[in-house]
């Protein structure tokens, strides 16, 4: 039975989560509102899985502080990463399809992963981290050299989550959200307790 209620409070929570996410989303006429929504959802579902108590979460104070930091920062970081990867994943296909330079073509790969890498990390970073622009970069590069396994984890619980969806679309209809962000959340949150071990963030202001 308490099986059965655990899993139905995080059902609730997804849903709940879900909504939150296409509320912001619509909320920034999309363009502007789908980082801040990745950012958002990050840090609340973050935090509901670090106190794994998800039904006592108080959805509305969530909210109201993930507006309170603002969408300028999840914009520019979101559309800097977006930036760098659409242009490595057209390099990547240009490459495969007519130079055929095997050297070049998994440079362009190696590149590819290492922006999504960085990203997974500078979501994890900004949900605990108050630090500019160039810092959370700078940070993300040096937390995805040794966060590679964390990032390939997260790379893999995204295909279980996607199979998960497939088996059963109305976990993915009404809780994709948390589906697909929890092993993004869960593998982040070691790779982040592993940077702050090997680079000791003395200084830097936490969220």
């Amino acid at each position: 039975m308490r099986y059965l209620y655990a899993v139905g409070t995080w059902i609730v929570f997804g849903i709940k989560l879900q909504g939150y996410f296409l509320l912001t989303l619509l909320k920034g006429a999309i363009v502007l509102g789908l980082f801040p929504a990745i950012f958002g959802c990050f840090r609340i579902l973050s935090r509901a899985v670090t106190n794994n108590d998800p039904i006592h979460l108080n959805m509305m104070h969530e909210v109201r502080d993930n507006e309170n930091h603002g969408k300028k920062i999840p914009n520019i970081l979101g559309y800097t990463f977006a930036v760098f990867f659409l242009l490595f994943a057209q390099n990547l296909h240009i490459s495969r399809e007519f130079i055929h330079v095997n050297v070049l073509h998994w440079f362009y790969m190696f590149l590819t992963f290492w922006v999504v890498n960085m990203w997974l990390f500078v979501v994890a970073l900004y949900n605990k981290y108050e630090l500019p622009v160039s810092q959370y970069l700078f940070q993300a590069f040096l937390g995805s050299i040794v966060n590679i396994l964390e990032s390939i984890a997260i790379i893999i619980g995204l295909g279980v989550a996607t199979g998960l969806a497939m088996l059963i679309p109305p976990l993915g209809f009404f809780a994709g959200v948390s589906l697909f962000m929890f092993p993004h959340v869960w593998f982040a949150r070691r790779g982040i307790e592993r940077f702050e071990r090997l680079f000791y963030m003395t200084g830097k202001r936490e969220k």
